[in-house]
């Protein structure tokens, strides 16, 4: 890559670091025009949802054959989860596995590489969100094995334990 480009490419994440996204979106726009590729495509979507703009986020991703890069594929499971697309965030995020419930944590984290944790945590949300409240907590057990720091993941199982004992 010229170094013009990669010069942009810092330009628009400065940008989206001091929360202009204006000017974040009108050179990921810019750049995506000039170079079509994996990175400029995941460039300007992640600069969409950081906008707000969850729905172009989601067109852009879902017209690309990005799917195989992690940080695209959590984003677009993140846009279908925000637009309460569950079966299809659900499905991003499971990929080669053919259901949920024959998940293998080796298999999802090299499909998701470092992405894995934040990967499960989202699927966990997916379930909880559907009421599969046990296999909410199975993905948010796993995702906490993977990064111990995840907070929010922890939380959600201390609410979710406190609704399967009352519901046993």
């Amino acid at each position: 890559m010229s170094v013009a480009i990669d010069s942009v490419k810092v330009y628009i994440n400065q940008f989206i670091h001091n929360f202009d996204y204006v000017d974040a979106i009108f050179l990921a726009e810019r750049l995506y025009a000039e170079v079509k590729n994996d990175e400029s495509t995941y460039l300007l979507a992640r600069t969409y949802y950081l906008s707000g703009d969850v729905n172009k986020s989601y067109w852009l991703l879902r017209n690309s054959s990005i799917e195989h890069v992690p940080a695209a594929k959590i984003l677009l499971a993140k846009c279908c989860f925000d637009t309460d697309k569950l079966h299809e965030a659900e499905s991003i995020l499971v990929g080669n596995c053919l259901s949920i419930n024959t998940l293998a944590l080796d298999d999802f984290v090299n499909d998701h590489g470092d992405q894995a944790a934040f990967a499960l945590q989202l699927l966990a949300k997916v379930c909880e969100k559907s009421d599969r409240h046990q296999k909410a907590s199975e993905c948010y057990r796993k995702s906490l094995k993977l990064n111990p720091f995840l907070w929010s993941s922890f939380e959600a199982l201390c609410h979710l334990g406190k609704y399967l004992q009352k519901k046993n």
